[in-house]
């Protein structure tokens, strides 16, 4: 398995914190309402169940779509239990290019056949009826060059106002909006924020937008990046070819027809078996598609302690990205779709893993490490310096045997250096600070955790060394 990483950011930042105290485990954590988590809203031009693959030769315009929304819809899912999912948004979809939440509606609808059996694996996940209850009607017609025209005053659709009402919720946690389809809504919503509020309180609104846009599929995401230079704004043009690149070093056979046979269409349910065997504008191609859903990903794999969602410039199973003007807050592609197909054997193993939820009991599942040291996250060194470093409460609920292995996250470190880990695949381990290592230089030790469990699942956490002379 490649390596993925558990990190507790430092600073405890309220996101952080949710990592260490959820840790992001399938274990029942208690049904208190945990305000530490993520805030997310879904944005997806989501076809109907019985979509129609859009370059197929028959079918009514308002069925035929790319199916893909549906697939990244299955698996996300899967993870409301970490989310607090505050919206899920139909924006304009289908070769008609209509927005329709009747289709968000009818797969909650297989959702609440299968949150019972979900709950008994984590109480964190949510009914349907909350889920309902955030669903939200987008404007028709806006793909494309359309979008810019219909934004402006009484445009204004159910959801861009409840997106302004999500934003204002005294709750100071980042609202993450993962864009599938077009953005229309969000820019309507910050078009009447700036033409209806002051320049201070559209700066407080912006400041709590997280954006993570899949391509670039109506023009509002433009005009979005052309006038608002501090909002925050991930744009993957090519990174989310990850989930489905075949490219040498990806593994195929865990994207092809077969793996989704296996795992997630077959003895997995009524949710498992609405994930489209097709799944592009192609019928004739089968198997994992999911261009969108590496805009949720990123916040899975900061659960689970591999980046900090604030900053796009370190590795997540969402991709890595670059900031090529730093006077602007906006992300373009970095390496690449090899930034997300990295980490595939960890992400489809935890989907795997949760779509076993949906139908087997707690008893007969698997559920991932919980990673606890002993030592300090953060921790001042000298040069020269022993760190002695200790997983010794890390636990498994299922009580599997645990794989430890600590390494250093090379392209977090500001020390360019390498260091030398004795025993680094034991509980505890060991390492002495280099002796060139120059004041305020920081290195970064992971500890990875697997279980023996089926599917093997992995969690880690970081420790922060800071030098200080």
């Amino acid at each position: 398995m490649k390596k993925f990483i558990f990190t507790v950011i430092a600073s405890f930042t309220l996101f952080s914190l949710s990592c260490e105290a959820n840790n992001g485990n399938g274990n029942k954590t208690g049904s208190d309402k945990d305000t530490t988590k993520p805030r997310v809203i879904i944005m997806t031009d989501f076809p109907p169940l019985d979509v129609i693959p859009v370059k197929a030769s028959y079918g009514p315009p308002e069925k035929r779509s790319d199916p893909d929304d549906l697939q990244s819809m299955v698996r996300f899912l899967l993870y409301t239990n970490e989310f607090d999912v505050e919206g899920l948004i139909a924006s304009a979809a289908t070769k008609a290019y209509i927005a329709n939440k009747q289709n968000i509606l009818d797969i909650l609808d297989l959702y609440d056949q299968v949150d019972e059996n979900l709950r008994k694996h984590d109480d964190r996940y949510p009914t349907a009826d909350q889920l309902r209850s955030v669903t939200w009607q987008g404007r028709d017609k806006t793909y494309g060059k359309r979008g810019v025209s219909k934004l402006g005053k009484g445009m204004d659709t159910e959801a861009s106002n409840a997106i302004i009402n999500i934003v204002d919720k005294p709750d100071d946690r980042p609202v993450f909006v993962c864009v599938w389809g077009g953005p229309y809504e969000i820019a309507q919503a910050i078009w009447k924020v700036k033409n209806t509020r002051t320049p201070a309180e559209l700066e407080r609104f912006l400041s709590k937008l997280r954006i993570y846009s899949i391509g670039r599929q109506d023009n509002t995401l433009q005009w979005m990046l052309d006038n608002f230079p501090d909002l925050f704004i991930i744009v993957a043009d090519n990174t989310y070819r990850g989930m489905f690149s075949y490219a040498p070093g990806s593994d195929a056979s865990l994207n092809d027809i077969d793996w989704v046979y296996e795992n997630i269409r077959r003895g997995h349910g009524i949710l498992g078996l609405v994930y489209p065997e097709s799944t592009t504008m192609d019928p004739n191609k089968e198997g994992v598609r999911e261009g969108d859903t590496p805009s949720f990903l990123n916040l899975v794999s900061a659960l689970r302690g591999l980046n900090d969602p604030n900053k796009p410039d370190q590795e997540s199973w969402g991709g890595q990205f670059i900031q090529p003007d730093p006077a602007k807050n906006h992300w373009y592609d970095g390496p690449g779709p090899q930034s997300v197909y990295k980490w595939r054997a960890e992400v489809q193993e935890d989907f795997a893993s949760r779509a076993d939820w949906c139908v087997e009991s707690y008893e007969k599942a698997n559920h991932p490490p919980v990673v606890k040291l002993s030592n300090s996250l953060d921790i001042n060194v000298k040069p020269g310096s022993k760190v002695e470093l200790s997983a010794k409460g890390t636990t498994d609920p299922d009580g599997d045997e645990l794989n430890y292995s600590w390494w250093q996250y090379h392209k977090a470190d500001s020390y360019t250096g390498s260091v030398t880990i004795e025993n680094s695949n034991a509980r505890e381990a060991s390492f002495t600070v280099p002796a060139d290592a120059e004041k305020g230089q920081r290195i970064h030790i992971i500890c990875e955790v697997s279980d023996k469990g089926s599917p093997q699942l992995t969690k880690y956490q970081r420790v922060i060394l800071t030098v200080k002379k």
